[in-house]
């Protein structure tokens, strides 16, 4: 509603004539931005870029709301989460939006079911977010997710946490004025656009990201607009029932115990005979490799077949060798595009990353009790068709946003060709995701009556070109963004001419 005033108002004074700086004076080889505006309706090239750089801050900083760190945290780590949110907000900010989306119906949820006590929507983010921890004897033991929360609750095990939405409010760093500086900020910055459309002055190409970071940023604020933000203090809930003691490990001197006197030796350090007469020689395992072993487990079946004869010299164990992939997941194609480890870890932390805000298994780990992963939670809810048909249709928009500029004025036809081609993939791809989607939500029901492989070669082939694709969007969304930047050394004269209206809006 707020956008309509200006609105109205641009429309009024549509018709008035903007005033023109006289730019005779100007050689035809030289660039209004190199000299100052002698108008007040006139605005350099740092101003657009200042404009456009605290609107996508305001976007990708401001309006992220991460979870709860851990006490064991320092600043500089909780800064570098952050950064890190920021790079996803401005790479892939339609997934930081299926992140949102999945905690708004999760913190909903919460309420409905705990609306007797008083809960909102607040507190529903506060338990998914790791605000509440549970103390055994004493001592801080671990984060609670909502299912533990659950379960505790109704095994009696703990008492019903007493906080109000108040006192949760408290402990949050983002207040009213700060979210409204970034609402005030984005709104303007989307007024004037639609200001310079309606008056026929020039719109950047710059403006044209920002125009469709505003416009994510708006959904996702709406997601997030009860959610805490940068909560560092948990809420302490005690354990009523006395923890069941846990049985202390067995010490066995294995050189005195003669149970152990023809045990086998330690498995890193054994030589082992194959039943093909393959002779491995002593070796032993790094941990780096002992890790990756333990990382590919999960890619291949076990062996069907072991056996430890003891009249044989060494060890033999008939090996069956034709090991099949259980699932051609993500690592698999990863492994096959390139040899080297860097960019293979490089891709698999990408994708991992992608899927754990889609609401996929956490794949990193929090490696620690005291705090949720980073895109908590996942479950059964990011599963339901919600986000993934909201989410690809809000991405389309997002990239149809880009296509706007297919006509802007570039510095060289390589620039407009670039801009085009990137804007049709990242408009293209949602539409695959949806298509990917649709296949394994709309055959589900009737699973049943169609063969098990029909169905699963059709969703693995969409599931492949969606994998192959996700590469080519990013790469798609660092070229809009580096033209974006790159457009500024070369800028048509209309685009220096400002909105009379502008400047009496509040704004950074």
């Amino acid at each position: 509603m707020f956008l309509l005033i200006p609105l109205l108002r641009v429309v009024n004074v549509a018709a008035l004539a903007v005033p023109q700086i006289d730019t005779s004076a100007f050689n035809s080889t030289c660039s209004p931005v190199l000299n100052p505006a002698v108008a007040t309706n006139q605005r350099s090239t740092w101003d657009i870029l200042w404009s456009c750089l605290a609107t996508i801050f305001a976007c990708t900083w401001v309006s992220v709301h991460p979870n709860m760190p851990s006490p064991k945290d320092g600043k500089i780590r909780i800064a570098l989460q952050r950064l890190e949110l920021m790079v996803w907000g401005v790479m892939t900010p339609e997934m930081l939006i299926f992140w949102a989306m999945r905690q708004w119906r999760n913190a909903r949820m919460l309420a409905a079911r705990y609306r007797e006590y008083g809960w909102t929507i607040t507190h529903g983010h506060f338990l998914q977010m790791g605000g509440f921890i549970l103390v055994e004897d004493g001592i801080d033991s671990s984060v609670l997710t909502p299912k533990e929360f659950n379960i505790l609750l109704a095994d009696k095990e703990i008492g019903f946490p007493l906080i109000s939405e108040k006192e949760i409010l408290d402990r949050s760093k983002g207040d009213g004025l700060s979210k409204a500086l970034a609402v005030a900020q984005t709104s303007w910055f989307i007024a004037q656009c639609i200001s310079r459309k309606v008056q026929h002055l020039t719109i950047t190409e710059i403006e044209l990201v920002t125009v469709a970071f505003a416009f994510l940023n708006g959904i996702m604020y709406f997601l997030w607009w009860n959610k805490p933000v940068d909560v560092t203090t948990c809420v302490r809930i005690y354990r009523l029932t006395s923890a069941i003691p846990q049985p202390k490990p067995i010490e066995i001197d294995r050189d005195q115990d003669p149970a152990f006197k023809y045990s086998l030796p330690n498995l890193q350090f054994m030589t082992i005979r194959l039943s093909e007469h393959t002779h491995i020689t002593r070796y032993s395992l790094a941990k780096s490799e002992v890790g990756y072993i333990k990382s590919q487990s999960s890619l291949v079946t076990p062996p069907r077949q072991t056996t430890l004869p003891s009249s044989a010299p060494g060890v033999t164990l008939p090996v069956d060798r034709t090991y099949k992939p259980i699932n051609p997941g993500l690592s698999v194609l990863i492994e096959r595009w390139t040899s080297s480890k860097d960019l293979r870890r490089a891709f698999s932390f990408i994708f991992h990353r992608l899927d754990e805000m889609r609401g996929g298994p956490n794949h990193s780990g929090s490696g620690e009790a005291t705090r949720v992963p980073t895109f908590f939670p996942p479950g059964d809810q990011a599963r339901e068709p919600l986000g993934h048909f909201s989410v690809p249709a809000i991405s389309t928009l997002f990239g149809l946003i880009h296509c706007l500029g297919w006509s802007l004025d570039f510095p060289s036809f390589a620039e407009r060709f670039v801009w085009r081609v990137s804007a049709v993939i990242i408009s293209a791809v949602p539409i695959l995701v949806l298509c990917s989607h649709f296949i394994y939500f709309i055959l589900q029901p009737i699973r049943k009556q169609v063969r098990r492989g029909y169905l699963a070669t059709e969703y693995q082939q969409a599931r492949m070109k969606l994998v192959v694709s996700i590469p080519i969007y990013l790469l798609a969304r660092v070229g809009l963004l580096v033209e974006a930047f790159f457009s500024l050394r070369s800028l048509p004269s209309g685009a220096y001419s400002v909105v009379v209206w502008t400047g009496y809006l509040p704004h950074i």
